[in-house]
């Protein structure tokens, strides 16, 4: 840069005088000797000035006054609430909405950092006026950091209206496909051949999960008050015609256990890329299993995934989560920090409490 070159030759004009001005020293008159002290000590300002000019170039522009800033948080009990009634409400019934928009109107950024996949656009990304989003102010990191979502300026007008998310139209947001893949040893996706493998494997834990369910009833007061009603019935049912009704389709039909909230039991969650022709899993789900007793039947199961395929499991609340071993919700901060190659233009705020607002 021009300012660059005019620091490289201040000092190098600095370091000339000050040669001279050490070999001249002792032959000189007071006038000289006094002559380049001041010319020494102006092109040394001249330096510092300059050096300060440059420090204060790549700072980030300061026209609002959170330009340049980035928080990073996570979804639910964080900056929206989660109910124990296992329900989803949205960023516009959250305290923190008008915070979270007086940010944006000040110049500031925000990545969502959170372990959802689609039920994050409804309740995060569509509540933020479009302004925000079209400014790059707005970005999400969905899966526990398996995926980057950005906004599309090649979106259309009807695109928008025909939103259908597990369909692989996302409005006006899109999957950063190279995030995703940016080699094949750190892909953030499970490969189709695993997520079949896994999924034969969960279907005879949770064959025996529900028989004990349907003998002990208090195992599904673990879980959030939505699983009740629904796993209640179910398993009574399981008890009277047999495990083998447990079956893998039952399973991944939506709506067919879980009636109410239209959830599927076992879900592998792919995002649709490249106009449609690629789907990529980056989770799977168990859902309507209790923390309280994961260790008990899915202990084995965590230890054979990661050295069999490469994968972690982790266990929530009510469920249990499937993902590549070396993606974590550090993955994206990590991507943003390589992607603001200057270290001096971004300033990141991480924020993991609960209900900052």
């Amino acid at each position: 840069s021009s300012n660059s070159s005019f620091s490289q030759l201040f000092l190098f004009i600095y370091c000339c005088c000050s040669f001279f001005f050490s070999i001249f020293l002792n032959s000189t008159s007071n006038s000289f000797f006094v002559l380049f002290l001041l010319l020494n000590l102006f092109l040394f300002c001249c330096c510092c000035y300059q050096l300060k000019v440059n420090i204060m170039d790549s700072l980030p522009q300061r026209d609002a006054p959170f330009g340049g800033y980035w928080v990073v948080c996570d979804m639910d009990s964080t900056i929206l609430e989660r109910p124990a009634s296992g329900l989803y409400p949205t960023l516009r019934e959250s305290p923190c909405y008008e915070v979270v928009i007086k940010w944006l109107e000040g110049g500031g950024s925000i990545l969502l950092n959170t372990t959802a996949l689609f039920r994050s656009f409804r309740q995060f990304w569509d509540c933020i006026p479009a302004q925000f989003r079209e400014q790059g102010q707005v970005l999400m990191s969905l899966a526990s950091g398996a995926t980057m979502v950005h906004f599309n300026p090649n979106v259309s007008k009807s695109q928008k209206k025909e939103m259908d998310y597990e369909k692989g139209n996302y409005g006006d947001a899109m999957f950063d496909v190279e995030y995703m893949e940016p080699n094949k040893s750190k892909r953030t996706w499970i490969d189709d051949k695993v997520v079949d493998a896994i999924k034969e494997e969960v279907v005879p834990l949770l064959q025996k999960l529900y028989c004990d369910m349907a003998r002990d009833v208090k195992l599904i007061s673990l879980l959030s008050t939505k699983y009740h009603k629904p796993l209640g019935k179910y398993v009574k049912m399981v008890l009277e015609q047999g495990i083998e009704s447990v079956t893998l389709e039952m399973l991944q039909t939506r709506g067919s256990i879980l009636h109410e909230s239209n959830e599927q039991i076992l879900s592998s969650n792919a995002i649709i890329c490249n106009g449609g022709e690629e789907s990529r899993v980056v989770n799977i789900v168990v859902m309507g299993v209790p923390n309280a007793i994961s260790e008990k039947y899915f202990g084995d199961f965590r230890q054979r995934c990661e050295e069999k395929y490469g994968v972690s499991v982790s266990f929530a609340p009510n469920s249990i989560w499937i993902e590549q071993k070396h993606v974590n919700k550090a993955t994206p901060i990590q991507y943003m920090l390589d992607t603001f190659k200057n270290p001096l233009s971004v300033s990141i705020i991480v924020v993991y409490l609960n209900l900052i607002c």
